[in-house]
């Protein structure tokens, strides 16, 4: 019986950790990129102090499209094409 409680213990003790509870600050992405201003703001919000003064920009892409949708896709390309 011990042995099961340690294993369902050692279990959850894995689960919390792979949760993510806050973004981890990434140096290599000078610019992030959202659909809508409703994303740029949301994400502004939330994670200012990870922000760290880096460029938000907004595509206006309306999010009505489902995942990997070959319009999404295409659209996506063409709005952030070098």
């Amino acid at each position: 019986m011990q042995y099961v409680q340690r294993k369902l213990q050692r279990s959850v003790t894995l689960m919390r950790k792979s949760v993510c509870t806050r973004p981890k600050p990434s140096t290599r992405v000078p610019v992030r990129r959202v659909m809508e201003k409703a994303h740029r703001n949301r994400l502004s919000s939330r994670y200012k102090a990870w922000l760290n003064g880096k460029r938000v920009i907004c595509l206006d892409i309306p999010d009505d499209y489902d995942y990997m949708d070959p319009v999404l896709v295409e659209l996506l390309k063409r709005k952030v094409a070098p």
